[in-house]
C-alpha cells in the first residue's frame, strides 16, 4: 500500500509547522516500505518537500526550485537538493548522513554544479578525534552535458561511487572533458572556512573537443589535520600537470595520461580568486531540515582560477620538480600518472631502487612506486630537487623520450609486457593486473656533470642490482658535438596542443631510426622473433614504446654475438669489442647511418 499525505493533512491533527522537527523523518515504521510523503515547509501551501523509502534508505528531496509536480515520486536532478538518513537512526544531516544538491548556474535547464556532503561518524573513546571527519566535494562542468558526480543509487555510497567504472577507464563520475572539481576529506562545518579545499581544484582540459579530457591540472596544499576544526590556508603548495601526449582517449579508453609534472613546495595564494556558484545559495525555508548549513549559504568558492591554472603552474617558483612517464601504458587512472618518490614521506630517506615495496613504518626498503597509487612497474621518475630546470623538458638524443631538464637523477622500472599493475584505481575500482612483488630490469639516469642533462645510464637487466651496462654519453663526444646535450622544451609556452604535437614528432622519429636499425640488423642475421613482431606495430604510441625496444634488443643481440665471437675466436676477441662499442656509441648520440655500417660490417 502507497500512502501519500500532504502537509495540510498533518496540520488538521493539531500539529503547528513551527512544532515539526525537520530534522526527523515523517516516514512510519522503522523497515522499508511504499510509502511516498509529499509535505510542505513554509507558507506556499504546495508541497515541497518529497519523502520516501529508496535502496533501504529513508530519502528526502527537498524542491529548491519550485519545481516539484504532485505526482512526482521523485526530486529533480535540475535545482533540488536530497537527503540520506545514511545510518537508519531516522534523522537527517547527522552522523554518518549525506546530503547532495544540484544546481543550474546558467539557466540554460541542464545541471552544471553539484555538492555532496558526507557527515562525520561521531567522536571516538577519546572524545578528540572523529572516527570519520566526513567529506564535502564540488563538481562543476562546463560542457552542458549535466554529469556531474557518480551516485550508485541502488547502494548509495559517495566514499566508493566517485571510482566507478563502466569497464576499463570510462569513469562514472564526470572526470572527462572541461570540469573542475574540489574536495575536502571532512565536512564543511568543521572548516573556519567552507570556501576553500585542499584539493583545489582539479581542473580538466578537452582541448580537441572530443568528449574526453586530454590535460589535467590538480592544484592543492598538504592536508590539514587539526581536529575538531580544520584551517585550510589560502595557499596552494603543489600542482600536478598531467597529459594525454599521444591523443589516445576515447571510446573504450577514456583516460589515458601519459606524462606528469609535479611541482612541489611552493606558495601560490588564491584568496582573491573566487569563482561564483549563481543559484547555488540553498532556500531559506528549508534551514530547518539541516543540522549545519554553512554549506548552503556559500555563492561562490575559492580556488585556483581554471584560465590561468597552466599558466600559474610554470610560473610558481618550486623547490622541486618531478616527472612521471607511463612507459608501459597501462595506466588509466581518473586524474593523472601517479608521481613516483625520489625519497621516503615524510622523513627524506634515500630509497631502494631495487624494491617495490610499499612505504610502512617498518619497512626500510621502500621503492620509487611505494605510494599506493602507483604503477608498481612500469613508469619512469626523474627528479629534480633544486628546480634548476623550472619544470622544462628535453627529447635525449639517446632514446627519443621527454626527459626532465635539470634532474640530478631518475629510475625506469620496467615492465616490458606490461604484466603489472597494482595501483588503487588504475583502471576500476582496483587495478586487474597485479602489484609486482619484485623489480624485474632497472634502468638508472644521472647527470653527473650538473649541467641539467642526463649523461649516465646504468642497466641492471635483472634487476638484482648488478649493473651490466653502463652508458657514458660524455665518452662519446666529437669535436662540435655534445651527445648529452639537447634542446629545452617548456611546456607552458607548448600547451597541450604543442606537447601532442612534439609527441608525434619525436615517436615517429623514434620509429624511423629503429626500423632503420632493424632493417639492417636483419640482413645480418641479428634479429629475434620477438623484434620481429615488435617490428610489426600499429598505433603510434605503439611504435613510440616499441622503438625503444627494438634497438635495444639489436644492440644486446649484439653484444651477445661479439662475446661469443670473442670466446671462440679469441684474436677477434679485441676487434669484437670494439665494434660492439662502436654501435653503441652511435645509438645513443642519434647517428643511425653510423649505426648501420657498422651492422653491415658486422661478422
Amino acid at each position: 500500500m502507497r500512502l501519500i499525505a500532504t502537509l495540510p493533512l498533518i496540520l488538521a491533527t493539531g500539529l503547528a509547522a513551527a512544532d515539526i522537527d525537520w530534522h526527523r523523518s515523517a516516514l512510519t515504521g522503522s523497515k522499508p516500505d511504499d510509502q511516498i510523503l509529499r509535505l510542505t515547509i513554509g507558507n506556499g501551501g504546495k508541497p515541497n518537500v518529497l519523502e520516501r523509502w529508496w535502496s533501504g534508505k529513508r530519502v528526502r528531496w527537498l524542491d529548491e526550485a519550485g519545481t516539484m509536480q504532485a505526482n512526482d515520486v521523485r526530486g529533480s536532478l535540475v535545482n533540488s537538493s536530497l537527503q540520506f538518513d545514511m545510518n537508519g537512526d531516522g534523522l537527517y544531516d547527522g552522523d554518518d548522513d549525506m546530503n547532495v544538491r544540484w544546481c543550474d548556474t546558467d539557466g540554460d535547464g541542464v545541471p552544471d554544479f553539484q555538492a555532496i556532503v558526507l557527515l562525520p561518524s561521531g567522536w571516538d573513546e577519546t572524545k578528540q578525534k572523529y572516527r570519520n571527519a566526513g567529506q564535502f566535494a564540488t563538481m562543476r562542468s562546463l560542457d552542458r552535458r549535466g554529469v556531474l558526480w557518480w551516485l550508485d543509487w541502488s547502494k548509495p555510497n559517495f566514499h566508493t561511487a566517485c571510482w566507478d567504472t563502466t569497464g576499463t577507464s570510462a569513469w562514472l563520475t564526470n572526470y572527462h572533458g572541461n570540469n573542475d572539481f574540489t574536495k575536502n576529506c571532512f565536512a564543511p562545518h568543521l572548516m573556519d572556512d567552507p570556501r576553500l579545499s585542499w584539493e583545489n581544484p582539479f581542473s580538466f582540459f578537452d582541448e580537441d573537443g572530443d568528449g574526453v579530457s586530454d590535460m589535467s591540472v590538480r592544484w592543492a596544499t598538504y592536508l590539514p589535520l587539526g581536529e575538531p576544526r580544520f584551517t585550510i590556508p589560502p595557499n596552494l603548495e603543489r600542482v600536478h600537470v598531467s597529459y594525454d601526449l599521444d591523443n589516445s582517449s576515447g571510446y573504450g579508453n577514456e583516460t589515458s595520461y601519459d606524462l606528469t609534472l609535479q611541482g612541489n613546495w611552493g606558495k601560490v595564494d588564491y584568496s582573491a580568486m573566487p569563482q561564483p556558484i549563481p543559484g547555488f545559495a540553498g532556500n531559506p525555508v528549508f534551514d530547518p531540515c539541516f543540522n549545519h548549513n554553512e554549506w548552503r549559504r556559500l555563492t561562490a568558492l575559492l580556488h585556483m582560477d581554471r584560465a590561468k591554472s597552466y599558466d600559474q603552474a610554470f610560473a610558481t617558483k618550486w623547490k622541486e620538480w618531478w616527472l612521471t612517464v607511463d612507459e608501459d601504458g597501462d595506466d588509466h587512472r581518473w586524474e593523472r600518472v601517479e608521481t613516483y618518490f625520489p625519497y621516503r614521506k615524510p622523513d627524506g630517506k634515500p630509497l631502494d631502487l631495487f624494491s617495490v615495496s610499499p612505504l610502512k613504518q617498518d619497512d626500510a626498503n621502500p621503492g620509487p612506486s611505494w605510494h599506493p597509487q602507483c604503477d608498481s612497474l612500469g613508469d619512469r621518475g626523474e627528479f629534480d630537487l633544486d628546480n634548476s630546470g623550472g619544470g622544462r623538458l628535453y627529447v635525449g638524443k639517446f632514446d627519443h623520450k621527454l626527459h626532465l631538464y635539470g634532474a640530478e637523477w631518475g629510475v625506469w622500472l620496467v615492465d616490458k609486457d606490461a604484466s603489472f599493475q597494482g595501483g588503487w584505481n588504475a583502471q576500476s575500482r582496483e587495478s586487474t593486473k597485479p602489484r609486482a612483488k619484485q623489480v624485474g630490469e632497472v634502468v638508472k639516469y644521472t647527470d653527473s656533470d650538473g649541467d641539467g642533462f642526463i649523461d649516465t645510464i646504468a642497466f641492471s637487466y635483472a634487476g638484482n642490482g648488478t649493473v651490466d651496462l653502463t652508458i657514458a654519453l660524455k665518452d662519446y663526444a666529437r669535436a662540435g658535438e655534445d651527445p648529452q646535450k639537447a634542446e629545452i622544451i617548456d611546456p607552458r609556452a607548448l600547451g597541450w596542443k604543442g606537447m601532442h604535437e612534439l609527441y608525434l614528432k619525436t615517436a615517429s622519429e623514434a620509429w624511423d631510426q629503429a626500423m632503420t636499425i632493424y632493417r639492417a640488423a636483419w640482413k645480418r642475421d641479428l634479429t629475434t622473433p620477438e623484434l620481429d613482431k615488435l617490428a610489426a606495430s600499429a598505433s603510434l604510441r605503439q611504435r613510440q614504446m616499441n622503438a625503444w625496444w627494438i634497438t635495444e634488443g639489436v644492440a644486446r643481440g649484439l653484444g651477445r654475438r661479439m662475446a661469443d665471437l670473442a670466446q671462440r675466436q679469441p684474436a677477434q676477441a679485441d676487434a669484437a669489442k670494439a665494434c660492439h662499442r662502436s654501435f653503441l656509441a652511435a645509438l645513443y648520440t642519434g647517428r643511425t647511418e653510423e649505426a648501420v655500417r657498422i651492422l653491415a660490417a658486422t661478422p
